[in-house]
């Protein structure tokens, strides 16, 4: 099946998240986060923002963790699912934060 008659699916319009910028120094420094990354899952509404965010998986520190959901909430804006017939729906979404750099 189509998912809900779900014929695009949610894309990022605007915004994103800097692991340098938006999430504080961890405890032991950036080196601590290097190669780490957290996965979230939410809906993305007709109107292009994020709600009930949850962590889906995780390999970094519990602090930074913690802030992803309020940041996608906050600083990401999204394209949302369209019907076959172009009407916007809410769809789940997921998103990666990848920790990169020292």
């Amino acid at each position: 099946g189509q998912g809900n008659g779900v014929a695009v699916r949610p894309s990022v319009a605007s915004g994103s998240l800097d692991p340098r910028r938006d999430f504080p120094v961890p405890e032991g420094g950036r080196a601590a986060r290097f190669g780490t990354s957290v996965t979230v899952v939410f809906t993305v509404t007709t109107d292009g923002r994020a709600r009930d965010c949850s962590v889906a998986r995780t390999s970094s520190d519990p602090a930074t963790t913690a802030l992803v959901c309020g940041l996608v909430i906050e600083k990401i804006r999204f394209n949302p699912a369209r019907t076959r017939a172009g009407d916007a729906v809410e769809a789940r979404y997921g998103y990666r934060v990848n920790f990169s750099e020292r």
